[in-house]
């Protein structure tokens, strides 16, 4: 720093405060992607297997993508439910708007009485909305550490 006699600072930040500065913003990403790995290693292997798939589609993805890919060996209500406690986790987040947003039970009640029995046509139309829902990380970190941790080929079978 040049000091002028005025007491004013002029000049740049020196070379060693920017390498400290950077070198403690790479440990706090360091930090995070460790916390973030820890808590993937928790999960059991279906949550973790289903997280990784959404991962796989992107930063946003889609319900019925989800339960494409795992059609056959999750029924949709454990997909749901690992959705659910992830969104609880602050993993990811459910995207609302015009188009995608939740619809309430009551507006798919079956007529007569106010009974909370669904209609087969209103359970379907229930059902496909549900399977419709939008979804993004809450944060980039957690997608590329769920994508770290699998295997290439999974990854592009879930592309494909």
């Amino acid at each position: 720093y040049n000091v002028p006699t005025d007491g004013s600072v002029t000049g740049s930040v020196c070379s060693n405060c920017k390498a400290r500065q950077q070198s403690t913003d790479f440990n706090t990403a360091n930090i995070i992607k460790e916390r973030c790995l820890q808590r993937i290693d928790l999960l059991s292997t279906t949550d973790r297997s289903i997280l990784q798939s959404c991962a796989a589609l992107g930063q946003r993805f889609d319900l019925s993508d989800v339960h494409r890919i795992h059609k056959g060996t999750e029924t949709f209500e454990t997909i749901i439910d690992v959705i659910d406690t992830a969104v609880a986790e602050k993993i990811i987040t459910e995207v609302f708007d015009e188009d995608n947003s939740l619809v309430s039970n009551d507006e798919h009640l079956d007529g007569e009485e106010n009974n909370s029995v669904f209609s087969e046509s209103s359970q379907q139309s229930h059902n496909s909305r549900a399977n419709n829902r939008t979804f993004e990380f809450s944060h980039e970190i957690w997608r590329k550490s769920l994508l770290g941790m699998m295997l290439k080929e999974r990854r592009r079978s879930i592309n494909e």
